[in-house]
């Protein structure tokens, strides 16, 4: 018979073996692969590119342009280049927007995938730099060919049963482990990226390439890679997880700790990543900087650890830091956000040709049978909307070519629900879409000065007849001297006082008087953006015609001035006066041609038979100013309106109206109404 010692030894011992197995239970994970693919996932995809069709072009596609990222296109054939390749690691690089020309061009990346030494050129202006800074900028690129080519090579693989592709993609995540200098101690000291937020941009590929040839690899290779990785994410993971920054920190941490079976970098990437979306997350759903690079940015960085989270048996893409606040709010919200072409207004800093990413929208149509999603694959890659932009070139978000549609994209439903126009604020940004019935949409941006934000408070943009006119042309690159201007009060659609910037504001209220299909209008006012000055501007929508009020009023006189700026020819009416004696606040504006002060500035921005046709009225006679500025490029320049009036008060009352055939703009005020004709079609709008 057990003793009571012995019985209690037993059961401490059956304890201890319980606990252990319920923890080794809750962090276990799959089988290799997984991270990217899972190997029912390989299976499908193996067998659609073994019949034609247009994934099997795609992957064995000859042509690929550069990308710092994964990519579906050419995935067999760059694999097939690096295979025959004798692997070299280039030194540590420098950043990325170093490498812009001083107009905002980026310079041209040489051929070939290999580290090339300066002069590098602008293609737009022909200018060339060189030295120690431009190259490490460029070793960036290379370090972005090399992680892609490593996944590459493990994709074909496990794709085509290719051990000696496995081989080669080893073969790189083996010379990084041998030659990386060692953690990143802070963001920008350590590590073989300059930034923790592009060193985390690299090292995902390699976690997912390790991942997809694990069960190829000998023991001690393992442990020379794991020990690498784990290198790397300590000195990632020692620099937080704020901001955007934070996004990719975590999915780095987050997949090399799926890759390598490490729970407390799995724990702190989980964590962190349910904060962000609870607290980082605007709760209108849309990342509170910019949508067109700030957003779709950490969401694409949150992709990569939801995905193999996902097929761990965590499931992140519905969890909600509050009611309706999700990853996959990420995706919907942004569907309200774009113009009627899928494009995405470059408000504050990002790139102004930004595309709804289609691609992204693939992985989210596989996890969630949202119409949504459908309706932006069904259209999100016709040239036919998303057009041509303005500087000529043709936007590659038409190209289905992305890693996700290779991976995980099916055909796209050809009848799928339609997104109707509708007027939409979204108060954590302060930004309102106003939009009509014919698909016209003005943008109104009212809120606070926040990170990456640009001095442009009330600033407002114009999407007609399915093309951007007045627009906000975003950033270049941060490195270039151009930045200056676009971040600039003057780069943007508002009343500049006594020619000064505006001043950072915390500013973020709107007031909706109406909104219907038929008639809308919305005000906001500052008294942050000018000292002593106070500034409210109202929104009008009424069939197509867009009413933008300006009243300022201050103690003291000043001179105020409306910069507008549009696509197209600019034509005004009235006779030239001298305008010698003007000067203009930036060194990026040409000289200007002054009409005489009249009471109405009537014209209009053409571009063949269509255009934005403009009456501005003020409550003392006008000066307009005719010049040109940049547009998305120092190199190309556009027409831009300065209207002044002077005094202690002013009010600006502009109608905006976009034709597609030469019509005359008729308009009479009288007691408050404005009367307005074009063609047959006559309005009344009541002023506030």
């Amino acid at each position: 018979m057990m003793t009571n010692l012995k019985i209690f030894f037993i059961a401490i011992n059956l304890f201890i073996l319980l606990i252990n197995n319920s923890v080794a239970s809750e962090t276990s994970y799959p089988n290799h692969p997984f991270l990217l693919l899972n190997q029912s996932e390989i299976n499908t995809l193996r067998s659609e590119i073994s019949t034609p069709g247009w994934k099997a072009d795609l992957y064995k596609n000859p042509t690929r342009d550069f990308t710092m990222l994964p990519t579906g296109i050419g995935i067999r054939s760059n694999a097939e280049l690096w295979l025959k390749r004798d692997i070299s690691i280039p030194a540590r690089s420098g950043h990325y927007h170093d490498f812009f020309c001083e107009d905002g061009t980026r310079l041209e990346i040489p051929a070939g995938q290999v580290f090339v030494s300066g002069p590098y050129r602008c293609p737009a202006c022909g200018k060339t730099y060189s030295g120690e800074k431009y190259e490490a900028a460029y070793r960036r690129f290379i370090h972005a060919d090399l992680d892609v080519a490593a996944l590459d090579l493990a994709l074909v693989s496990v794709l085509e049963n290719r051990p000696e592709y496995a081989a080669k993609s080893a073969e790189i995540l083996l010379k990084y482990a041998e030659a990386y200098p060692g953690p990143h101690t802070d963001i920008t000291t350590g590590g073989i990226i300059y930034q923790t937020l592009d060193e985390s941009m690299w090292v995902i590929p390699l976690a997912q390439s390790y991942d997809l040839i694990y069960n190829t690899l000998a023991s001690n290779q393992r442990t020379k890679i794991e020990t690498f990785l784990r290198t790397v994410a300590s000195g990632i993971q020692k620099c937080g997880a704020g901001g955007n920054w934070g996004s990719w920190h975590l999915s780095a941490v987050g997949s090399i700790g799926y890759a390598i079976g490490d729970k407390d970098f799995v724990e702190w990437a989980t964590t962190n990543f349910k904060k962000q979306i609870k607290s980082d997350l605007g709760d209108d759903g849309l990342w509170p900087e910019s949508v067109q690079t700030y957003h779709f940015f950490p969401l694409q960085a949150f992709l990569f650890f939801a995905e193999t989270s996902m097929r761990a048996g965590v499931p992140l893409y519905n969890w909600e830091g509050k009611p309706g606040k999700s990853l996959m709010k990420m995706f919907t919200a942004p569907l309200d956000y774009m113009y009627p072409n899928f494009r995405l207004p470059a408000i504050n800093d990002g790139w102004f040709d930004s595309f709804i990413p289609a691609d992204l929208y693939e992985l989210a149509a596989y996890r969630d049978k949202n119409q949504q999603f459908q309706y932006v694959l069904a259209n999100g890659y016709k040239t036919s909307l998303v057009k041509i932009d303005e500087s000529g070139i043709k936007s590659n978000f038409t190209k289905r070519d992305g890693l996700y549609a290779f991976l995980f994209g099916k055909n796209a439903d050809n009848q799928p629900t339609i997104i109707k126009p509708e007027s939409i604020n979204f108060p954590v940004l302060g930004y309102f879409m106003s939009k009509s019935k014919n698909e016209n949409m003005m943008t109104f941006d009212y809120g606070k000065y926040m990170g990456h934000g640009q001095f442009d408070k009330m600033g407002i943009t114009l999407f007609a007849n399915n093309k951007l006119w007045m627009a906000d042309y975003g950033t270049p690159g941060y490195g270039s001297k151009i930045l200056e201007w676009y971040k600039s009060s003057f780069a943007h659609n508002v009343v500049v006082v006594d020619g000064k910037q505006q001043a950072k504001t915390k500013e973020n209220s709107i007031e909706i008087c109406s909104s219907t299909p038929e008639y809308e209008m919305v005000r906001s006012k500052t008294t942050q953006a000018y000292k002593g000055v106070e500034y409210q501007r109202t929104i009008i929508q009424k069939n197509d015609y867009f009413v933008v009020v300006d009243d300022l009023k201050s103690d003291s006189a000043h001179v105020y001035d409306f910069y507008l700026h549009s696509e197209g020819k600019l034509e005004l009416k009235g006779k030239l006066g001298d305008s010698t004696s003007y000067l203009l606040p930036s060194k990026w504006l040409n000289k200007a041609a002054m009409r005489l002060p009249q009471k109405q500035i009537n014209g209009q921005w053409a571009e063949k038979s269509e255009g934005i046709a403009i009456w501005m009225s003020g409550s003392t006679p006008l000066t307009a100013l005719s010049t040109k500025c940049p547009a998305e490029t120092g190199n190309r320049k556009i027409d831009l309106l300065i209207a002044r009036q002077s005094g202690t008060s002013s009010r600006f009352i502009t109608v905006l109206y976009p034709f597609k055939a030469k019509e005359k703009l008729n308009i009479k005020l009288k007691n408050g109404i404005l009367n307005v004709k074009s063609g047959t079609v006559n309005d009344k709008i009541i002023l506030p």
